[in-house]
């Protein structure tokens, strides 16, 4: 049965994964002055990714992932009534921490387009997976809170696969598919403190 829904793909196992829980997710909406002011840093911070080794084979949508991933954080600043977001500019080594960290959380955020799953690096015995919010943006100004993933669920290598990422360029990340095992109603008490 599972691997008859993936194959059928992403549509048919957003269908079954999703849909059916979003009664559950919490629709936050983005204004425009806040979508433009990381559109605009994005642009900035763009010039700056383009020299990193990591980013020389770009597809030319980097700046549509920064902006859907900055938005994504500040829907959940919105949701969690907090302030976390980084917006400075600078080597991505630095940068690889939790989203949340700077709030004292150990919990990052995972942004992703309707009728899209999430791409992260998959549970090995070298990459242990933190709790990540769910964040799946409909359009510029209007996503919706699915939930937070705890260990269990995302050290799980079962909850991701391959076969519905649409990119052959992504070479390292799978993606996460089970929104089914998400916590879809969480507040600070429910995040990890750091």
């Amino acid at each position: 049965m599972l691997i008859d829904l993936i194959n059928q793909g992403n549509e048919a196992c957003y269908k079954h994964y999703v849909e059916p829980h979003t009664p559950n997710f919490t629709r936050v909406t983005l204004e425009d002055k806040d979508f433009e002011r990381i559109r605009q840093r994005a642009k900035c911070i763009i010039e700056k990714k383009r020299t990193e080794i990591q980013n020389l084979n770009d597809s030319g949508s980097m700046l549509k992932r920064w902006v859907t991933g900055w938005c994504g954080e500040r829907v959940v600043e919105k949701y969690l009534g907090i302030e976390f977001m980084d917006l400075s500019i600078g080597e991505s080594y630095s940068y690889n921490t939790p989203d949340l960290l700077p709030a004292g959380f150990r919990v990052g955020v995972k942004t992703c387009n309707i009728l899209d799953f999430p791409l992260m690096k998959p549970p090995t015995a070298s990459n242990i997976c933190i709790p990540e919010i769910f964040v799946i943006k409909e359009d510029k100004n209007n996503y919706l809170v699915a939930g937070i993933g705890d260990y269990e669920v995302l050290n799980n290598a079962k909850n991701y696969t391959r076969l519905l990422v649409r990119s052959s360029a992504v070479q390292h990340k799978q993606a996460f598919y089970r929104f089914d095992l998400l916590k879809h109603r969480f507040d600070l008490n429910d995040l990890e403190i750091a």
